[in-house]
């Protein structure tokens, strides 16, 4: 069981790029679990994919409905992503 959990964070996006390893290594440190927020479906998929990949890591698919201007919306996309989370909070 975590010490904490940070409920939204976009470890998907390329802020991250640099530096994503020392941050799963804190989280690691400090028992800390977040939740990785899609805001597309190329971030869910980053998402779960970085979920698939950490333990303190859990995915949320989703579409963000006032920045997600480029992404013609299909949620059949989404709804054959989301059941590839692999794990989800108990």
């Amino acid at each position: 069981m975590p010490k904490y959990f940070d409920v939204h964070s976009h470890l998907n996006t390329s802020d991250y790029s640099q530096d994503l390893g020392e941050v799963i290594r804190r989280l690691r440190e400090t028992e800390t679990h977040t939740i990785v927020v899609g805001v597309d479906y190329e971030s869910s998929k980053a998402a779960v994919e970085l979920a698939e990949k950490h333990e303190e890591i859990y995915a949320c698919v989703g579409v963000h409905p006032v920045d997600n201007k480029n992404e013609h919306y299909d949620i059949s996309k989404y709804r054959d992503l989301a059941p590839s989370i692999p794990k989800w909070w108990r």
